[in-house]
């Protein structure tokens, strides 16, 4: 790894799943107050969303599938 990104190894950290207003909850890593890193994100719908953010943003949408 270089120089960069270990400083955001160092700044991301595990927070407890947070729900937001609609009823959407996010599990995963945090660097300040945004998504950053490995996470899984659940819709109110019981869609889910599960890999890496990059500054809030989901890096990869065909990971998004329906529970069953």
């Amino acid at each position: 790894m270089n120089n960069y990104e270990d400083l955001i190894d160092q700044l991301r950290e595990k927070r407890p799943p947070k729900t937001f207003e609609d009823g959407s909850v996010y599990d995963g890593e945090w660097i300040g107050e945004n998504k950053d890193g490995y996470g899984i994100f659940t819709w109110a719908d019981g869609s889910i969303y599960e890999g890496n953010y990059l500054q809030r943003k989901f890096n990869n949408m065909k990971n998004r599938r329906m529970e069953e």
